[in-house]
């Protein structure tokens, strides 16, 4: 039977080439000067020229070495681990450098007290830095994507700078539909050459490496360019100088880092915030809080441990990590840092005990079966 509908493909194109050269080439010429009928997505082909060339686009940061102009940027800490104290900082900071125009920049500020907004708002007008918080001025949290809508279509969005302090008061963490559809105004606003940061918290709880968890739902994260966790490394809570730890956790093309900045905590915000200067982060493969003091003290407990001939490495690595609040495998990591026989970098050893069972014997007090710990 001799099908009579439509050819495929593959028969229409043997049928043409079948065809003489005469009646190929008219062909040819009626397929080149037949113009091409538009299709339903030609119109939003983005033509190259309203883009900024990719070689000539600024890769400067926004806050100092950290959130690259237009990228859509989080910075995720637990309380009390500065977040807004840095995000002040450096932005004055990159102000002072003339790495950004203040005048460009808006930090929307919805999680502090009338003292905390009189005191940032006294500092950002110095430097032009134009400061938003609900309550004043008619401004609402909840007006935010029409606003960002608002400023794309007057073509006010191009190289502005919006800072959210903190996120949870613009999208519900917990709803994906609501963080989609924060992240949806977000992305169009910084497709039209904007740049935004938010401040956002952690988990109360970390993954078992001691490392930062992201708070609430994987679509912020998923839908952001870059994203950067915040942890206090040194200084306990009454000491008079601390340093904060930035790690980057997602990266699309910006700086990676890792970054270090510290800063005093006496006398006015002022006097705190001059005092922000970057310093050397800890070395790779060092502590994994980074903090010399507080490894010190995992040191002595262990010690402590030893000398009380408690039994298992396992009760050792338990006792360690809830007494100095850290994970198990920072525990671990910690005995087998300092296990050897070097006394210039070790603290303990190990020695093979009766029945072939391991026991850890302390450097300064020498070998004696009847004392070290068993595992």
């Amino acid at each position: 039977m001799q099908c009579i509908g439509p050819k495929s493909t593959l028969e229409a194109a043997t049928a043409r080439n079948n065809l003489p050269a005469d009646a190929q080439a008219d062909l040819a010429e009626e397929k080149t000067t037949k113009p091409k009928q538009p299709n339903a997505l030609d119109r939003y082909a983005v033509p190259q020229s309203t883009l900024e060339d990719a070689t000539k686009i600024k890769t400067t940061c926004i806050l100092h070495r950290v959130a690259r102009r237009k990228d859509a940027t989080f910075f995720f800490g637990p309380p009390g681990a500065a977040k807004t104290l840095l995000a002040v900082g450096l932005l004055i900071k990159s102000s002072e450098l003339g790495q950004i125009d203040p005048e460009s920049v808006y930090y929307i500020n919805a999680d502090d007290n009338q003292q905390g907004l009189s005191t940032k708002n006294k500092i950002f007008s110095e430097y032009g830095i134009k400061m938003l918080a609900p309550m004043h001025q008619g401004f609402n949290e909840r007006q935010l994507p029409r606003l960002l809508y608002e400023l794309i279509d007057s073509g006010h969005a191009a190289d502005m700078t919006i800072l959210l302090d903190t996120g949870k008061k613009f999208y519900d963490p917990m709803s994906k539909e609501s963080c989609r559809s924060f992240m949806t105004s977000v992305r169009h606003f910084v497709g039209a050459g904007g740049s935004v940061i938010i401040l956002a918290h952690t988990n109360k709880w970390t993954r078992s490496d001691g490392s930062l968890i992201p708070g609430g739902t994987s679509d912020v994260l998923d839908d952001c360019d870059a994203a950067y966790t915040l942890r206090t490394i040194s200084g306990s809570a009454d000491s008079e100088e601390k340093a904060v730890l930035i790690e980057c956790i997602k990266n699309r093309g910006g700086p990676s880092g890792p970054f270090c900045y510290s800063y005093r905590t006496e006398g006015t915000y002022q006097d705190v915030l001059a005092s922000i200067c970057e310093v050397d982060p800890p070395e790779h493969g060092g502590p994994d809080s980074g903090d010399r003091s507080d490894e010190k003290r995992r040191v002595n407990i262990i010690k402590g441990l030893i000398w009380d001939k408690t039994d298992t490495k396992m009760e050792i690595r338990d006792a360690v990590a809830q007494v100095a609040k850290i994970s198990k495998l920072q525990a671990l990591k910690t005995i087998e840092r300092y296990t050897g026989t070097d006394p210039t970098r070790h603290h303990w050893r190990v020695e093979v005990g009766r029945h072939g069972a391991n026991k850890y014997i302390l450097l300064d007090e020498g070998s004696n079966d009847d004392s070290g710990v068993y595992c």
